[in-house]
């Protein structure tokens, strides 16, 4: 089920995405419009404020800017037109590795993201004072950090050491204090707290409530959070967890994974959820993601979207990746299209998410976080070139109708190669290139083909890949209202 928008009443705690709200606001609890200090009062209003955490992890800054900073800023996407003029500016600071402090993107994905941490906060806060059953207290409070931790997750892998608030600030101006907090802290807490989170949650949910956050999407997580600070076994441990539950299964056919018709899965271990119909909550990417002004040659006169946007497009790297016979590419990557006239564009396409938009930027498709494909390659990836680990590849493969690996190749790069073309587009690469040490490598030379190549980047600002860029900058507007932050070096 599509978890519905609420719009709390709730100013955000941290002054590092503060507009507009001030300590007078907290203080007024209108009768007719109560704000946060009079709602909290039985468990519908907590369920309330645990859906408008989801509602705060799909807001549609932290969406475009999540695909620009995971996705593009790997080899798999890049912005091949000047589709929104100046704007696309701040995309091709990421894409060509020359990103200023001042990025809008940057930005919007750290400000977004604390908006829904202290959404998170505020539930984790205040849910001990109100007497409702403890069952689905738990349940909120799993849902809560699961979610939390999701957001901290991606922050500390783009910015190193960050902010990290674990309890609600009592006055927005509290937190102007609030300094960056070790990496290998916040990878403590994100321990400690999913696994607090894989006691509260449960298998699954009755359907009318299906996108809620289980104990599986909790367990690979924290497996994931394992993986990244070098924990195998404890990964490994989790992730048998999650088979063993027989809640997932990989499906037989790689295309019946997307579109509307195939939300939630049995595959899927969550997504973000997305509805279209003019509501404010349908999903950004089929506009965003289509070459510019293409939709009505793609889609046709019954086409009521944004017209495409041209922001994020499949590099020459990733459509040459896969394999010959490989049944994922031709659902996730076109390679041209064709005009209503007959003429054919050769301007690559993703295929994934491009349910028809019923107005612009507002498409039915949901997007998903953690799938089951994933809990088996991470579990390839904790038990390494074994036979087993070998073996969880091939079931991939097989999907995809290719055959076994060669196991006397580098188990390394063909774990890496699989999850790229498994999970294209899904904003796994970046992250990918990070746990697994390639980023400096396969991004230099992937920039470096670039400059050489007939057809170079928009803006021809090519930076350059070092040990400091894997890192994004602290956003200047947050040092500038926050005098305990530092920027990260190199910026």
């Amino acid at each position: 089920m599509k978890l519905r928008t609420i719009k709390l009443l709730v100013c955000s705690a941290l002054t590092l995405f503060l507009s507009g709200c001030g300590e007078d606001f907290l203080n007024l609890a209108p009768i007719d419009n109560p704000n946060e200090r009079a709602f909290f009062r039985n468990a519908d209003d907590f369920n309330l404020a645990v859906i408008g955490v989801y509602d705060a992890v799909n807001e549609r800054l932290l969406e475009q800017s999540g695909w620009a900073l995971k996705e593009m800023r790997s080899d798999n996407t890049e912005q091949h037109q000047l589709a929104l003029g100046g704007f696309a500016e701040g995309f091709n600071q990421i894409n060509e590795f020359y990103v200023l402090p001042d990025n809008g993107l940057v930005l919007d994905h750290w400000r977004s993201s604390y908006y829904g941490i202290s959404r998170a906060n505020t539930v984790l806060t205040r849910i001990g004072n109100i007497d409702f059953s403890e069952q689905l207290k738990n349940q909120y409070r799993g849902e809560a950090l699961f979610l939390r931790s999701y957001l901290y997750f991606n922050l500390v892998r783009l910015f190193g050491d960050i902010p990290m608030p674990t309890q609600e600030f009592a006055t927005p101006s509290a937190a102007f204090g609030e300094g960056r907090v070790p990496a290998e802290r916040v990878y403590q807490q994100l321990i400690q707290d999913l696994k607090t989170a894989t006691g509260f949650l449960p298998l699954s949910y009755p359907t009318g409530q299906r996108g809620r956050v289980t104990q599986g999407a909790a367990r690979a997580l924290l497996a994931k959070v394992y993986l990244t600070v070098g924990q195998k076994a404890e990964a490994a441990s989790e992730l048998r967890q999650v088979i063993s539950s027989n809640q997932y299964q990989l499906l037989p056919d790689y295309a019946k994974l997307w579109g509307r018709a195939n939300k939630n899965s049995a595959e899927s271990l969550f997504e973000l959820q997305f509805k279209s119909g003019g509501v404010g909550e349908g999903s950004t990417y089929a506009d965003a993601w289509l070459p510019a002004r293409a939709g009505l040659d793609i889609y046709g006169s019954t086409y009521r979207g944004g017209g495409g946007q041209g922001l994020n497009s499949p590099t020459q790297d990733i459509i040459a990746a896969y394999e010959k016979g490989d049944l994922r590419k031709k659902v996730s990557v076109a390679e041209s299209y064709t005009k209503a006239n007959g003429q054919v564009v050769l301007e690559p396409r993703i295929l994934k998410f491009s349910d028809a938009p019923s107005l612009p930027l507002d498409s039915d498709d949901n997007f998903p976080i953690i799938r089951y494909a994933d809990v088996l390659l991470m579990l390839a990836e904790a038990v390494g070139p074994t036979g087993e680990g070998w073996d969880l590849l091939d079931r991939i493969r097989t999907r995809a109708g290719l055959g076994n690996a060669d196991r006397t190749q580098n188990f390394v790069d063909v774990l890496l190669q699989e999850r790229r073309v498994e999970f294209a587009f899904e904003n796994h690469r970046w992250f990918d290139l990070l746990r697994f040490g390639k980023a400096l490598d396969v991004m230099s030379a992937h920039l470096q083909q670039r400059k050489n190549s007939s057809t170079p980047y928009l803006y021809n600002k090519i930076g350059q890949v070092t040990q400091g860029k894997l890192l994004f900058p602290i956003p200047l507007r947050e040092l500038q209202i926050n005098k305990s932050l530092t920027q990260n070096p190199g910026y």
